[in-house]
């Protein structure tokens, strides 16, 4: 471990010129700016501080300020120059990294990668990948597209530590005992929404997002686990609701519907429509809307009500994967006691769970088919069961949630839904399908750190649909429509947030 060398005094002069939370000492921050490459195993550089500055006169006044004192300094983009690993300090005066579209081609080209996942068709299609973008494996550990950009780093003033990439080096360095397990740590490690938006333009193996489940269930393991995560673990143990919301408030939106109150009595049927906890105490249009698009196609089904509990998304993502076992286990026996074959669900998060992390991390396969609202939908529509009125010419955009988009490949089955409403016009974000910026309420996020989750959603809706005129942004994850909702209100931005329910239930209306 690197040992400071500083005098304490020049120290206090950087955070003069730059400001404290720009002056980075901590054994993390230099770790990781010590290693120039994402997969150095060893430190290129003998980091004794970094200066984050955030314009020209601070880097000047810093760089002067060092030769003054016979401090060795660099600016980050020159570190390749130093001979040797002699004490030095780095200045990183790079930009806030921005995030670009995908070139139409790449897209497609990951579109139709997404379809091949298994044996030599997928090794032919990845090396195709690699091919066709220019980046043979060989340029990997060259690629700066791991720190060029990250869904919370924006909020860390971009500093590398909160990258990305700083990110996975202190996963790696802690899992390898590089470094110690600290509270800075830690905070690195839960601040991420694992997203996975970091590689979403690289090979679909590189996925972050695991690497940060993992280690953040062997912190588990040793009781480390953020309070927050462990106050809303608890709550769905008690109540089957995070938030801690009664199990009786479930209901409160069919209670105000008298027509769909009696679906409560079913305690049998073929499909089951699975709320979701957020969704049926948070976003109660959202089931509303459901509960009557299913009678109108007349589709015989059941909700579970009061005993339906938590997918336990929450538990998975932030590492309390024993506590999550015990809940599916539970939650399948329930199920199962419906009658059910079919499970559909509003919640992107629940559908990730269902289907990917039950078999990934648990090792478990749900005893029923699952579709996400969107694709049951599309069968309705498809199946000419569901006939729908002019939309009268509304803009609309559609923002993909990170569960059921890039982690779950569902892209066009929403799209197709809104396609499908006559006079609706569907307006694509520039940042869209694999390419989608988070909103930033994923991962457990929203619940360790609230601000850099709102910060984010705001980040979404001013750069990438506010510029659109839409009158609304449709999702389809409760989550997503909160944090949004949130943000738009925060950020004063005129764009009404809608589940993807609620705008085929308006143009069922028109034809009732």
């Amino acid at each position: 471990m690197l040992t400071l060398t500083l005098p304490a005094e020049v120290v206090d002069s950087f955070k003069q010129i730059a400001g404290s939370s720009n002056v980075l000492t901590d054994v993390e921050d230099t770790f990781v700016y010590s290693r120039h490459k994402l997969n150095s195993i060893q430190p290129t550089l003998n980091v004794q501080a970094v200066v984050r500055t955030g314009s020209q006169t601070q880097t000047q006044e810093i760089m002067r300020t060092c030769r003054k004192e016979g401090i060795l300094v660099t600016q980050i983009e020159a570190v390749d120059q130093v001979i040797g690993r002699p004490p030095i300090v780095i200045v990183d005066d790079r930009p806030q990294p921005q995030l670009d579209p995908v070139a139409e081609p790449m897209a497609h080209m990951m579109s139709l990668m997404s379809q091949v996942t298994t044996g030599g068709v997928l090794n032919h299609a990845l090396a195709l990948c690699l091919k066709l973008d220019s980046r043979p494996a060989s340029k990997c550990a060259e690629c700066n597209t791991c720190s060029s950009y990250c869904t919370v780093a924006p909020s860390f003033n971009g500093i590398e530590t909160w990258s990305a990439k700083g990110r996975i080096m202190v996963t790696r360095a802690v899992t390898g005992n590089t470094l110690p397990i600290s509270q800075k740590a830690t905070d690195v490690i839960f601040n991420c929404s694992l997203c996975g938006l970091c590689f979403a333009n690289c090979l679909p193996a590189s996925e972050t997002h695991d690497a940060i489940r993992a280690v953040r269930h062997r912190l588990a393991l040793q009781g480390l686990t953020p309070s927050s995560i462990e106050a809303a673990a608890g709550n769905i143990t008690r109540v089957g609701d995070p938030s801690g919301t009664p199990p009786t408030n479930r209901l409160r939106w069919m209670k105000q519907t008298p027509e769909l109150y009696t679906r409560r009595q079913r305690t049998k049927a073929r499909v089951l429509y699975w709320i979701g906890c957020t969704v049926a105490t948070r976003t109660e249009n959202t089931p509303r809307a459901i509960t009557r698009i299913l009678n109108y196609g007349g589709v015989d089904f059941t909700t579970l009500g009061e005993k339906e509990g938590c997918c336990g998304y929450l538990l998975l993502a932030t590492g309390l994967w024993e506590k999550a076992k015990a809940n599916a286990e539970q939650l399948i026996e329930k199920v199962e006691a419906s009658g059910a074959d079919t499970l559909i669900t509003s919640c992107s998060g629940c559908y990730y769970t269902f289907t990917k992390l039950f078999p990934k991390i648990l090792n478990i396969d749900t005893p029923f088919d699952v579709f996400h609202t969107s694709q049951y939908l599309r069968n309705l529509l498809r199946d000419g069961l569901l006939h729908l009125g002019n939309a009268g010419g509304k803009r609309v955009t559609y923002h993909d949630p990170c569960s059921l988009g890039r982690h779950a490949r569902v892209y066009e089955d929403p799209r197709e839904v809104l396609k499908r409403i006559p006079g609706l016009r569907l307006v694509e974000m520039q940042l869209n399908r694999t390419r989608a910026r988070c909103c930033g309420g994923g991962g457990g996020l929203w619940t360790i750190n609230n601000k850099v989750s709102l910060q984010t959603g705001i980040d979404r809706l001013k750069a990438d649909a506010a510029p659109l005129k839409v009158n609304s942004l449709v999702t389809g994850c409760p989550i997503c429509q909160l944090n949004l909702r949130f943000a738009a209100l925060r950020s004063r931005v005129p764009i009404k947030v809608l589940d993807l329910g609620e705008v085929v239930e308006n143009a069922l209306l028109k034809n009732d």
